[in-house]
Order: C-alpha cells, then sequence, then structure tokens
C-alpha cells in the first residue's frame, strides 16, 4: 500500500487506537450477531418441541377413539397411561364426564386431560383436554 505524504511531510496510515476501535466496533458488531443466532436456535427448537407435543397429543386422542370404535365393550373407558417419544412425555388421565345443566355424570363420556412436558421451563407443557364417547 502507497501512502500518501502531507504537507508537513508525515505519512498518512492508521494509528493504532483507530485500529483498536475498528476491531471493538467489530467484535461488538460480531457478538450482537451471535446472540441473535443463539436465541434465533432457542425459539425454534421450543416451537419445533411444541409442535412435536401437539401431534403427540393428537396421535393419542385419535388412537383411542379408533380402538373404541373397533370395541365399544373392551375398550371403554380407556384407561390412564403415559408414553415418552423424542424427550416428550406424554401423559394421560380418563375422568367422569358431567353435564353442564346439573353436574351428573355422562355414563358413555369420559374426560381425558392430557399433558406433554419436555423439560423444567415455563413454556415446556403442552396441555389438552377432550372428551371420548362410546357412541359416534
Amino acid at each position: 500500500m502507497n501512502r500518501t505524504v502531507n504537507s508537513s511531510g508525515a505519512k498518512k496510515g492508521f494509528s493504532l487506537l483507530e485500529v483498536l476501535i475498528s476491531m471493538v466496533v467489530i467484535g461488538v458488531i460480531g457478538l450482537m450477531v451471535f446472540s441473535l443466532q443463539t436465541n434465533s436456535w432457542k425459539l425454534t427448537t421450543r416451537s419445533n418441541r411444541t409442535l412435536v407435543a401437539g401431534h403427540m397429543i393428537e396421535q393419542q386422542i385419535e388412537g383411542m377413539r379408533m380402538k373404541i370404535s373397533q370395541n365399544q365393550i373392551n375398550n371403554f373407558p380407556p384407561g390412564n397411561g403415559s408414553l415418552t417419544s423424542n424427550g416428550i412425555a406424554l401423559t394421560w388421565t380418563i375422568s367422569n364426564a358431567s353435564r353442564p345443566t346439573d353436574g351428573g355424570n355422562l355414563a358413555n363420556v369420559r374426560k381425558c386431560d392430557l399433558t406433554a412436558s419436555w423439560g423444567t421451563g415455563k413454556f415446556d407443557t403442552l396441555k389438552a383436554t377432550t372428551y371420548l364417547s362410546k357412541m359416534f
């Protein structure tokens, strides 16, 4: 690189202070980009886990409904249970369903509460409630 000479005869160039300041600025920008990338990765992972948990809940509900439809006498009411897949623990509990008018039990309907968990964080649990019937 050719350096030019100014009117006082000194050579023009970058001082050590200018180089250090530019390195600090580039470093700060690099850390910001890295931080954004890390946060994006964490959000994507959380979103993916929620999506997989939702699919697990949906599959379990449909599996119970199919089993009931195949043999209503032996497969109704379904029982409580749990399973773990892909680091997600799914549990379900079956209870009596009550009429909204007087609170009495519905003989051919059961309430099913499902909970999928994959961590200990605030947003690491997905819950769903559905009702299963002996008569379709």
